[in-house]
């Protein structure tokens, strides 16, 4: 006996197939980056957050490097 599927379950199987895939991969890569959000459909307010702290700490680290740069600018021309 041969068991027949309608083919609109079968659209619906692989429509829910495809979308369980595709949340797989993206919690993946989830894990594998380490972070919660990895690309802007994960979250985008969040993602637009993380750009601004990352931009704010790259100008700190910036900042600081000018301040040790100067410090040593600084000791040079004085002489020790």
């Amino acid at each position: 006996m041969v068991n027949a599927i309608n083919p609109s379950v079968n659209q619906v199987l692989l429509h829910s197939l495809e979308k369980n895939q595709k949340e797989e991969t993206k919690l993946y890569q989830q894990l594998a980056s380490g972070k919660r959000v990895s690309t802007g459909s994960d979250d985008p307010t969040a993602l637009t957050k993380i750009n601004r702290l990352e931009a704010s700490l790259r100008a700190i680290d910036q900042a600081s490097k000018n301040i040790d740069n100067t410090s040593g600018l600084l000791e040079t021309a004085g002489g020790g």
